[in-house]
């Protein structure tokens, strides 16, 4: 087992530009071998749509650049969660993929306790995509309407070991929320942000809008999540219930709160006595699907 480095320009083989302008490297320990197996699980992801796959490849074994660039195309409004036709980031990383070409895949959709549901073989395209379609009925659930306010629990460790992890949590909860509501996420964060780059990028920018225009200035990897985490307070105020101090936790834009009761008051404080509210006790896996906006 090895673990490549990413920076070292030495140890990649690179084989062209993407249509959308990545250049594709990847490393040596991948490309000089007569067949490339691709392995893992598969789960949503907020941007690329969905893990497993190409993902193996393209970021997993691939140049710093390759990835920075074609993390950076996050931004489009079709880079969402459980999207791949039509989104950028995943027609980006096929199409660098395609120039070292895995032979296989092997890919599982595993429930919460990691036990097996299934497993797809086969083309790393194909088999991939039928994956995708289970990973939707396991993992998505239905909303038929926005509440006011969201009760989102990350499911435990390590899911909340940082905000860097809490975050995938986070979108969940934001697809459920209405404009203007509350997200209550219960999340540990005993490791703090999880990103040295996160935190600097929330220290010298103290908005999303200001973070949002220093990253499609200058893209970086791990300074991203500050982008991912802030885009979502557009749209609701985020109370954090975690061990983080409160002086830090609102450093990244967080509303802090030590207790779920605490957490209620303020919410209640905001909403009222009776808002409508949606319990997601497996927050960073639950995906809501067709939730109605609120008027």
């Amino acid at each position: 087992m090895y673990n490549p480095d990413c920076r070292d320009d030495n140890t990649i083989q690179y084989f062209g530009t993407t249509s959308r302008g990545t250049k594709v490297g990847f490393s040596k320990l991948v490309t000089e071998v007569d067949h490339i197996i691709c392995t893992g699980g598969i789960v949503h992801h907020f941007f690329s749509g969905f893990g497993g796959g190409r993902k193996a490849m393209l970021p997993g074994v691939a140049a710093y650049e390759t990835i920075r660039h074609n993390h950076s195309m996050m931004f489009d409004p079709n880079a969402v969660i459980g999207r791949l036709e039509g989104n950028p980031v995943y027609h980006d990383q096929v199409e660098g993929t395609e120039m070292c070409r895995p032979s296989f895949l092997i890919n599982v959709v595993l429930d919460e306790e990691k036990r097996f549901l299934a497993v797809y073989a086969g083309d790393y395209i194909e088999a991939h995509k039928e994956a995708c379609k289970m990973v939707d009925k396991v993992y998505g659930a239905e909303v038929k309407k926005e509440a006011d306010l969201v009760i989102a629990s990350c499911g435990g460790f390590p899911k909340d070991i940082n905000v860097y992890q809490l975050q995938k949590t986070m979108d969940n909860a934001w697809c459920a929320v209405r404009e203007g509501g509350v997200v209550i996420i219960l999340g540990e964060c005993c490791e703090g942000s999880g990103s040295a780059q996160y935190e600097k990028m929330m220290k010298e920018h103290r908005t999303p809008d200001g973070i949002e225009a220093a990253l499609r200035q200058n893209f970086e990897i791990g300074a991203h999540k500050a982008y991912a985490v802030t885009r979502l307070m557009k749209k609701a105020e985020f109370i954090l219930v975690s061990c983080m101090e409160p002086d830090f936790a609102q450093m990244l834009l967080f509303t802090p709160a030590k207790t779920i009761d605490e957490a209620l008051k303020l919410a209640f404080a905001k909403l009222g006595p009776n808002p409508s509210i949606t319990l997601m006790p497996m927050g960073a896996i639950t995906v809501p699907l067709n939730a109605k906006p609120t008027k």
